[in-house]
């Protein structure tokens, strides 16, 4: 698992690339949805 991370941040950094993170519990404030969404 290291290695896949140290693999991806050298080719983010080769490439002059933008690396983004999202979480999965926030995710769905990014796109549309038809149902009401609660949160406690």
């Amino acid at each position: 698992m290291i290695i896949f991370i140290y693999i991806l941040l050298s080719i983010v950094v080769m490439f002059d690339l933008e690396l983004k993170k999202l979480h999965v519990t926030t995710t769905f404030f990014d796109g549309k949805l038809n149902e009401d969404i609660y949160i406690q």
